[in-house]
């Protein structure tokens, strides 16, 4: 393979890369729309129980589930109930093991490396937009 050739071919990827991110963030915009209102009653619910400015975005990095965000704070006491927390959360997310699996037949051609952090970034929306994308992209042939 010559140097021009490579450098067609990674010319290709990049495009191919580029109309991906395109396609994703037009895929995602309706989605934004439903989470900012989301995070803000979700802000407010927090402040009311006494959460402080740096335990939400601690507690939702880490969680990464609205659900079951809401169901902490819900029991959230004064000292909090950890492992009643932690059982309930756990619960709440146990759906992202059956949406993981309905992933599966799509995902699984790519490398850990990439599989392991989307799954673990996986949330509700971007489950059923993705899925929906890669049905469809199935029943296309690309």
């Amino acid at each position: 393979m010559s140097v021009s050739e490579i450098a067609l071919a990674e010319g290709k990827a990049a495009n191919r890369r580029g109309a991906e991110f395109r396609r994703g963030l037009a895929a995602a915009t309706p989605v934004l729309l439903g989470v900012v209102p989301y995070a803000l009653v979700l802000g407010a619910q927090a402040a009311q129980r006494g959460l402080s400015v740096l335990e939400v975005p601690l507690m939702t990095g880490l969680n990464f589930a609205g659900g079951s965000e809401f169901a902490a704070i819900q029991l959230w006491t004064s000292p909090p109930h950890v492992l009643l927390i932690a059982a309930i959360t756990l619960l709440v997310n146990s759906r992202h093991f059956l949406m993981g699996a309905a992933l599966a037949p799509f995902i699984r051609h790519l490398p850990k490396r990439q599989v392991f952090p989307a799954l673990f970034l996986m949330c509700d929306e971007s489950w059923a937009v993705g899925l929906a994308d890669a049905q469809r992209r199935a029943t296309a042939g690309t």
